[in-house]
Order: structure tokens, then sequence, then C-alpha cells
């Protein structure tokens, strides 16, 4: 079993989003604010058993500018606690890739 901390998805998943041509893709002012953590954090412990999952949904326009059409690779990361530990593990997504048309 697994011990999650949840502060809510946008806060907890790190998006790496790279454009067509390799380089990092900016934080909106609203994915700025995320990322100092400013307005109200909950913290709540969630257990995972073997073969259950988690599910949550980011708006990533909302919090990343991707502002021009092309197309865009994505990664999430996430720290879990390790299986009997109190240490940390860093998990990384599949990239996935989307395309924006204008």
């Amino acid at each position: 079993m697994r011990h999650l901390v949840d502060t809510g998805v946008e806060k907890d998943y790190k998006l790496i989003i790279k454009d067509n041509n390799g380089r990092i893709v900016p934080l909106t002012s609203y994915g700025e604010n995320l990322m100092k953590n400013i307005g109200v954090v909950k913290r709540t412990v969630v257990k995972i058993k073997p073969g259950e999952e988690l599910k949550g949904e980011i708006e990533v326009s909302k919090a990343y500018a991707m502002v021009n059409a092309g197309t865009y690779s994505i990664t999430a990361k996430r720290n879990v606690s390790k299986q009997g530990d109190t240490s940390l593990a860093e998990v990384i997504s599949n990239t996935i890739q989307i395309k924006i048309i204008k």
C-alpha cells in the first residue's frame, strides 16, 4: 500500500511541457500562483492499494502558456512514498504529444 499526500491535482503533479522546438513552455500567471502556493491548500493522506488508481484532471492551457499552434509534449511527475518506507520516490509518466491547431 502507498500513501500519498493529496493537496489537489494541480499542486501534486509537476508537468513538463515542451514546444516542438524542445523549449519549456512558461507558466501563465495562474500557473505561477499555483506554484507559489497562493490560495487555500488542502492536505489529506490517501492510501492506494496495489491495482488501485487515482484519477484527476488538469486544465493544462489554464496553467501553461501554449499560445502558438504546433505540437507539444507533456510529461507528468509526482512524488509518492516508497513501499514500507517514509521516504519519497519520483514517479514519471509516459510522455504524450498534443497538437494545437489555430
